[in-house]
Protein backbone atom coordinates (compact mmCIF):
# COMPACT_ATOMS: atom_id res chain seq x y z
CA UNK A 1 0.00 0.00 0.00
CA UNK A 2 1.30 3.76 -0.47
CA UNK A 3 0.99 6.95 -2.29
CA UNK A 4 2.39 5.62 -5.55
CA UNK A 5 -0.61 3.09 -6.11
CA UNK A 6 -3.15 6.44 -5.80
CA UNK A 7 -5.18 7.55 -8.72
CA UNK A 8 -5.55 10.83 -7.83
CA UNK A 9 -4.07 13.85 -5.99
CA UNK A 10 -4.97 14.83 -2.64
CA UNK A 11 -5.20 18.50 -2.21
CA UNK A 12 -1.89 19.92 -1.62
CA UNK A 13 -1.28 20.78 2.15
CA UNK A 14 -3.93 18.68 3.41
CA UNK A 15 -2.26 15.15 3.52
CA UNK A 16 1.32 14.39 4.54
CA UNK A 17 1.40 10.81 3.35
CA UNK A 18 4.86 10.83 1.67
CA UNK A 19 6.14 10.17 5.14
CA UNK A 20 8.37 6.90 3.71
CA UNK A 21 7.23 3.41 5.87
CA UNK A 22 3.51 3.95 6.92
CA UNK A 23 0.94 1.90 6.31
CA UNK A 24 -2.06 3.77 4.25
CA UNK A 25 -3.73 3.51 0.89
CA UNK A 26 -4.73 6.61 -0.80
CA UNK A 27 -6.39 4.28 -3.72
CA UNK A 28 -8.70 2.54 -1.73
CA UNK A 29 -9.98 6.00 0.55
CA UNK A 30 -10.48 7.34 -2.45
CA UNK A 31 -11.95 4.92 -4.20
CA UNK A 32 -14.53 4.02 -0.93
CA UNK A 33 -15.35 7.78 -1.10
CA UNK A 34 -16.29 7.64 -4.38
CA UNK A 35 -18.49 4.55 -4.37
CA UNK A 36 -20.47 6.36 -1.37
CA UNK A 37 -21.38 9.20 -3.32
CA UNK A 38 -22.76 7.21 -6.21
CA UNK A 39 -23.99 5.07 -3.99
CA UNK A 40 -25.11 5.81 -0.33
CA UNK A 41 -26.46 2.93 0.56
CA UNK A 42 -22.95 1.31 0.79
CA UNK A 43 -22.39 3.78 3.84
CA UNK A 44 -25.82 1.66 5.33
CA UNK A 45 -22.88 -1.54 4.99
CA UNK A 46 -20.00 0.25 6.52
CA UNK A 47 -22.44 1.91 9.64
CA UNK A 48 -20.08 1.99 12.61
CA UNK A 49 -17.58 0.22 11.61
CA UNK A 50 -15.73 2.98 9.38
CA UNK A 51 -14.92 6.70 10.92
CA UNK A 52 -12.55 9.62 10.14
CA UNK A 53 -10.07 8.94 12.10
CA UNK A 54 -9.35 5.75 10.33
CA UNK A 55 -8.25 7.66 6.99
CA UNK A 56 -4.85 8.59 6.67
CA UNK A 57 -5.46 11.63 4.23
CA UNK A 58 -7.14 14.28 6.86
CA UNK A 59 -9.24 15.60 3.81
CA UNK A 60 -10.21 12.00 3.30
CA UNK A 61 -11.20 11.79 6.85
CA UNK A 62 -13.29 15.39 6.41
CA UNK A 63 -15.16 13.74 3.38
CA UNK A 64 -16.32 10.90 5.17
CA UNK A 65 -17.01 12.88 8.27
CA UNK A 66 -19.10 15.19 5.66
CA UNK A 67 -20.78 12.14 4.41
CA UNK A 68 -22.00 10.76 7.98
CA UNK A 69 -23.10 13.84 8.63
CA UNK A 70 -25.40 14.30 5.82
CA UNK A 71 -26.74 10.88 5.18
CA UNK A 72 -27.06 9.96 9.14
CA UNK A 73 -27.64 13.32 10.77
CA UNK A 74 -30.52 14.70 7.81
CA UNK A 75 -31.23 11.80 6.04
CA UNK A 76 -30.14 13.61 3.10
CA UNK A 77 -27.63 12.58 -0.30
CA UNK A 78 -23.75 13.14 0.06
CA UNK A 79 -22.58 13.85 -3.45
CA UNK A 80 -19.53 15.95 -4.57
CA UNK A 81 -22.36 19.04 -4.47
CA UNK A 82 -23.50 18.64 -1.13
CA UNK A 83 -20.45 17.48 0.48
CA UNK A 84 -18.23 20.68 -1.12
CA UNK A 85 -21.28 22.87 1.07
CA UNK A 86 -20.47 20.66 4.23
CA UNK A 87 -16.49 21.94 4.09
CA UNK A 88 -17.51 25.12 2.75
CA UNK A 89 -14.95 27.68 4.93
CA UNK A 90 -13.23 24.93 6.03
CA UNK A 91 -8.72 24.71 5.50
CA UNK A 92 -9.81 21.77 3.28
CA UNK A 93 -11.58 24.19 0.72
CA UNK A 94 -9.51 27.12 0.92
CA UNK A 95 -7.84 26.77 -2.61
CA UNK A 96 -10.98 25.81 -4.55
CA UNK A 97 -9.79 22.20 -5.29
CA UNK A 98 -11.88 20.31 -3.10
CA UNK A 99 -14.88 19.74 -5.77
CA UNK A 100 -12.84 19.10 -8.73
CA UNK A 101 -11.17 16.36 -5.69
CA UNK A 102 -14.56 15.24 -5.14
CA UNK A 103 -15.57 15.48 -8.83
CA UNK A 104 -12.78 12.66 -9.43
CA UNK A 105 -13.54 10.32 -7.03
CA UNK A 106 -17.19 10.19 -7.91
CA UNK A 107 -16.55 9.97 -11.77
CA UNK A 108 -14.16 7.55 -11.04
CA UNK A 109 -16.13 5.13 -8.54
CA UNK A 110 -16.42 2.34 -11.42
CA UNK A 111 -13.31 1.37 -10.23
CA UNK A 112 -14.29 1.13 -6.42
CA UNK A 113 -14.86 -2.63 -5.89
CA UNK A 114 -16.32 -3.73 -2.99
CA UNK A 115 -17.08 -1.05 -0.20
CA UNK A 116 -16.00 -3.61 2.72
CA UNK A 117 -13.07 -4.86 1.14
CA UNK A 118 -12.05 -1.09 0.93
CA UNK A 119 -12.70 -0.48 4.20
CA UNK A 120 -11.05 -3.73 5.75
CA UNK A 121 -8.06 -1.42 3.52
CA UNK A 122 -7.69 1.36 5.25
CA UNK A 123 -8.61 -0.42 8.56
CA UNK A 124 -6.24 -2.44 8.46
CA UNK A 125 -3.60 0.53 7.61
CA UNK A 126 -4.69 2.35 10.42
CA UNK A 127 -4.45 -0.70 12.56
CA UNK A 128 -1.33 -1.02 11.55
CA UNK A 129 0.02 3.07 11.85
CA UNK A 130 -1.45 2.82 15.58
CA UNK A 131 0.12 -0.30 16.44
CA UNK A 132 3.47 1.38 15.05
CA UNK A 133 3.34 4.29 17.52
CA UNK A 134 2.18 2.35 20.38
CA UNK A 135 5.31 0.21 20.10
CA UNK A 136 7.28 3.66 20.01
CA UNK A 137 5.85 5.03 22.77
CA UNK A 138 6.42 1.70 25.04
CA UNK A 139 9.44 1.67 24.49
CA UNK A 140 10.18 5.38 25.62
CA UNK A 141 8.20 4.48 28.77
CA UNK A 142 9.35 0.67 29.30
CA UNK A 143 12.92 2.39 29.31
CA UNK A 144 12.07 5.23 31.72
CA UNK A 145 10.25 3.06 33.63
CA UNK A 146 12.59 2.07 36.69
CA UNK A 147 10.50 1.08 39.59
CA UNK A 148 8.17 -1.93 39.78
CA UNK A 149 5.30 -0.03 39.68
CA UNK A 150 5.94 2.38 37.32
CA UNK A 151 6.79 -1.18 34.93
CA UNK A 152 3.23 -1.86 36.29
CA UNK A 153 1.88 1.00 35.21
CA UNK A 154 2.97 1.09 31.92
CA UNK A 155 1.46 -2.63 31.17
CA UNK A 156 -1.96 -1.27 32.79
CA UNK A 157 -1.28 1.19 29.81
CA UNK A 158 -0.48 -0.64 27.22
CA UNK A 159 -3.33 -3.10 27.74
CA UNK A 160 -5.70 -0.44 27.64
CA UNK A 161 -4.65 1.20 24.25
CA UNK A 162 -4.31 -2.90 23.19
CA UNK A 163 -8.37 -3.58 23.91
CA UNK A 164 -9.05 -0.12 22.12
CA UNK A 165 -7.79 -0.79 19.00
CA UNK A 166 -8.87 -4.37 19.06
CA UNK A 167 -12.44 -2.60 19.53
CA UNK A 168 -11.70 -0.29 16.78
CA UNK A 169 -13.82 -1.58 13.21
CA UNK A 170 -16.72 -3.83 15.23
CA UNK A 171 -20.60 -2.88 14.30
CA UNK A 172 -22.05 -0.64 16.42
CA UNK A 173 -24.82 -2.12 18.29
CA UNK A 174 -26.10 1.18 20.60
CA UNK A 175 -27.73 4.27 19.21
CA UNK A 176 -28.46 4.29 15.59
CA UNK A 177 -28.73 7.77 13.00
CA UNK A 178 -32.17 8.57 12.32
CA UNK A 179 -31.27 7.38 8.65
CA UNK A 180 -31.20 3.74 10.09
CA UNK A 181 -33.90 4.24 12.88
CA UNK A 182 -36.33 5.13 9.34
CA UNK A 183 -35.40 2.31 7.66
CA UNK A 184 -36.29 0.31 10.71
CA UNK A 185 -39.53 1.51 10.95
CA UNK A 186 -40.49 1.65 6.84
CA UNK A 187 -39.57 -2.34 7.12
CA UNK A 188 -42.12 -2.41 10.47
CA UNK A 189 -44.94 -1.02 8.26
CA UNK A 190 -44.00 -2.82 5.26
CA UNK A 191 -44.03 -6.28 7.07
CA UNK A 192 -47.05 -5.25 9.45
CA UNK A 193 -49.25 -4.35 6.06
CA UNK A 194 -48.05 -7.68 4.26
CA UNK A 195 -49.80 -9.68 7.25
CA UNK A 196 -52.87 -8.39 6.57
CA UNK A 197 -53.33 -8.37 10.25
CA UNK A 198 -51.66 -5.19 11.22
CA UNK A 199 -48.77 -6.70 12.80
CA UNK A 200 -45.19 -7.26 12.67
CA UNK A 201 -44.66 -10.31 15.34
CA UNK A 202 -46.98 -13.40 15.99
CA UNK A 203 -50.45 -12.93 16.80
CA UNK A 204 -52.00 -13.78 20.63
CA UNK A 205 -55.21 -14.04 19.34
CA UNK A 206 -55.85 -11.50 21.46
CA UNK A 207 -57.18 -8.60 19.28
CA UNK A 208 -56.22 -5.42 21.98
CA UNK A 209 -53.01 -7.06 22.97
CA UNK A 210 -51.62 -7.07 19.26
CA UNK A 211 -52.72 -4.01 18.61
CA UNK A 212 -50.57 -2.28 21.39
CA UNK A 213 -47.23 -4.88 21.09
CA UNK A 214 -47.73 -5.31 17.08
CA UNK A 215 -47.99 -8.95 17.83
CA UNK A 216 -45.01 -11.24 19.78
CA UNK A 217 -41.71 -10.12 18.33
CA UNK A 218 -38.84 -12.86 18.05
CA UNK A 219 -36.60 -10.41 19.55
CA UNK A 220 -38.90 -10.15 22.96
CA UNK A 221 -38.50 -12.41 26.06
CA UNK A 222 -42.25 -13.04 26.69
CA UNK A 223 -43.35 -14.42 29.84
CA UNK A 224 -47.02 -15.65 30.77
CA UNK A 225 -48.33 -15.49 33.90
CA UNK A 226 -52.00 -16.44 35.75
CA UNK A 227 -53.55 -16.78 38.85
Amino acid sequence: MGEGAARFVPLRGNAPFKAAGIPHSVQAEQALLGAIMVNNRLYDDLYGRLEADHFYVPLHGAVFGAVEAIINGRGGEANPITIRERLRGTSFDADEKLFPHLTSMFENAAFAGDARSLADVILTAFKQRQLMGLAENLHAKARDAARPEDVDGVVESAGSELFRLSEAGGYKTGARGMRENLIEVIKQAEAAKASGAGITGIASGFADLDRLLSGFQRSDLIILGAR
